[in-house]
């Protein structure tokens, strides 16, 4: 019986290495929901029969392996700064549209442990890195069709390849991290060799076609941070190899040491030479050229991060020691916006480590460089007995690196990376066969306490599931079926329900407060009042169950602008919650504009000008466009009684 359970766990580990390739279309969000779900449901149920097959050497495992000591420290650490933040609900559970929250770095880390435990040798590692680069090729080759013009279900909406990801910046740093991993198998099918010959040349052909696939598509996500990880991790890949030569596949070192240095030199004057010839109708012509050789401090997307860098910081200055909790940089950077920005709204620095200052503090970020230190001492007490493999994996953990000062970390791209971080884990012990067969099949009270968390957990996440269902319902209502009542039902149903995500359901209702407000003919009664209303309760919501922000006071004023007619009653309250709005973002150069608005609605041509006055004076770097307003506005002020 243990040894078919034991089976099935293998097997269900191994398929949850498919998250990247799981979307939907019913529900909001469809990109995250529905992989995070799936991911969670997986690892908990995985779990319940992972303890009652293993009992708990699991907790021995975590005591004697540096690695996951530190992951468990750095993931005690995360849950006490969330603890200390602004809000500990929403740092514990994230929101729909990221759901990045504590428990799913929890998820990861428990199935980091089943993992290693399971597939404790580098043999029966392999079948991990298999499934990992499965899913890469598979995703690739999915968003190579939906280049082509063939979908499924998502169509190309532009130049950059997103596939099954949603996003072209996570796709990349997915699949750079996937390249290596596949370089990986290719190098070191000489360790386990395949009964046949025939079945060896299938198994190389495959991760050759898998590879070329990953690189392909990986090219075409146009992701400069993904494209720069992959070069720095290639170029010090190579150099190691050039300056202490390995022998791979058969070769000997020094072929290896000249092959090195040659694609060392081939990468290198290719990069000298996109940034030479940028301008060519070549370089221009192909996207991910173009955007490399545009990287420079004059670069629009470049600037904006730098920008959004500063705001980071001084968000972090603000809460030093243990930040401001998971999920809740939104309302810090919120605080000191930054109007030269090009997005209105940021929940992320942009910068994976930068976030984890901003959320953890100092003793977040100590935690982090221990793991990462941790991880780098145990590949390097690994190299002497597998260089080639060793030199890879780093290199492939090098490459999320890199990518992750550009982006802010996803369960699609942090998956892969605990992959390779189990590497490294079963490559410093040998621990692992020993506390299986001492404790295999243990089981006590303690099953019991795990099975009860899990029923929790997927109760939780039933009620979570059917709220932003609700959610969505509401807005389909709105928006196909022109039914006002069952949409408002459905989004009080969605408001009552959630245990998280209430700033994602007030987004919902103001979206579709903006369709009605569009075309109120095409809704019967009076569809207008009561959509408002629920709205500024979503809105009141929010704001109370997770923080003080901004957009939850400037969506509902703004709303208030579009309603039609010559006298609009809601523009005091619109004023009002713009007032609100500012004491908490001053530098909101559209809070600005929204007053104006107000006061033009009013026919206070006057009040206006002195609004845009005041914000030249406290926002001299958009002098330039307020001083337009100004001129425009001025016909109407002189003629003004």
């Amino acid at each position: 019986m243990q040894i078919g359970q034991r089976q099935f766990l293998r097997w269900g580990l191994l398929l949850i290495l498919i998250v990247p390739l799981i979307f939907g279309t019913q529900l909001l969000y469809p990109f995250v929901v529905y992989r995070t779900y799936f991911f969670y449901l997986a690892v908990e149920l995985l779990f319940v029969l992972f303890v009652s097959v293993y009992g708990f050497s699991w907790v021995k495992i975590i005591q004697k392996n540096a690695v996951l000591r530190a992951a468990g420290i750095f993931l005690l650490v995360k849950l006490l700064t969330d603890a200390l933040g602004l809000n500990f609900m929403t740092s514990f559970w994230g929101n729909y549209e990221r759901m990045m929250g504590w428990v799913t770095w929890l998820h990861l880390f428990v199935y980091l442990v089943m993992v290693v435990t399971v597939f404790s040798d580098a043999k029966k590692y392999r079948l991990v890195m298999l499934g990992t680069v499965g899913t890469a090729a598979l995703v690739s080759l999915y968003g190579l069709v939906q280049r082509a013009g063939i979908a499924f279900q998502i169509r190309a909406v532009d130049d950059r390849l997103f596939s099954t990801i949603g996003n072209p910046a996570f796709l990349g740093g997915f699949l750079v991290v996937a390249w290596f991993i596949c370089l990986w198998l290719i190098l070191k099918t000489t360790d386990y060799r395949l009964q046949t010959t025939a079945k060896t040349i299938a198994y190389r052909l495959s991760l050759i076609a898998s590879i070329i696939f990953i690189s392909i598509a990986l090219y075409l996500t146009a992701t400069r941070g993904a494209l720069l990880g992959f070069a720095v991790a290639g170029l010090l890949l190579l150099l190691a190899w050039a300056v202490k030569p390995v022998s791979v596949l058969g070769l000997k070192p020094t072929a290896v040491r000249i092959a090195s240095v040659g694609l060392l030199g081939i990468m290198l004057l290719s990069m000298v030479g996109a940034f030479a010839f940028r301008n060519t109708s070549f370089v221009q012509s192909q996207n991910s050229l173009r955007r490399l050789s545009e990287i420079s401090l004059t670069d629009f997307s470049v600037r904006s991060r730098l920008l959004i860098w500063n705001v980071g910081w001084q968000a972090f200055l603000d809460r030093p020691i243990t930040g401001w909790g998971e999920q809740m940089i939104f309302l810090a950077l919120d605080r000191h916006f930054d109007p030269r920005l090009g997005e209105p709204w940021f929940d992320s620095t942009h910068n994976a480590p930068l976030d984890i200052l901003v959320a953890h503090g100092m003793v977040g970020a100590v935690a982090y460089l221990y793991l990462i230190v941790i991880v780098g001492v145990s590949l390097w007490r690994s190299y002497p007995g597998d260089p080639v493999g060793v030199s890879i994996i780093t290199a492939g953990i090098v490459a999320y690196g890199v990518q992750s000062f550009f982006i802010f970390d996803t369960l699609v791209v942090i998956l892969p990376l605990f992959v390779l971080v189990g590497y490294a884990i079963i490559m410093r012990d040998s621990e692992f066969v020993l506390l299986e067969s001492r404790e295999n099949g243990r089981s006590d009270w303690r099953v019991w306490v795990v099975g009860a968390v899990v029923a929790f957990l997927l109760y939780a996440h039933l009620r979570s599931w059917q709220a932003l269902s609700y959610a969505t319902d509401g807005y389909r209502a709105v928006t196909q079926n022109h039914d006002i009542n069952q949409a408002l039902g459905d989004f009080d149903t969605a408001s009552r329900l959630a245990y998280f995500g209430q700033g994602n359901i007030a987004g919902i209702i103001r979206n579709a407060s903006i369709v009605v407000l569009g075309r109120p003919d095409r809704y019967q009664g009076d569809p207008i009042s009561p959509l408002l209303q629920r709205m500024v309760s979503a809105h009141q919501k929010a704001r109370e169950e997770i923080g003080l922000y901004s957009q939850w006071f400037i969506d509902p004023a703004k709303v208030y602008l579009d309603i039609p007619g010559s006298t609009n009653p809601y523009l005091p309250r619109a004023d009002s919650f713009l007032d609100e709005a500012l004491k908490i973002s001053p530098r909101r150069i559209d809070i600005i504009y929204a007053k104006a608005q107000v006061a033009l609605q009013q026919g206070d041509f006057r009040r206006a000008q002195t609004i845009l006055e005041s914000a030249l004076i406290a926002l001299p770097e958009q002098s330039a466009d307020i001083g337009k307003r100004l001129e425009q506005l001025k016909p109407l002020v002189d003629s003004s009684p």
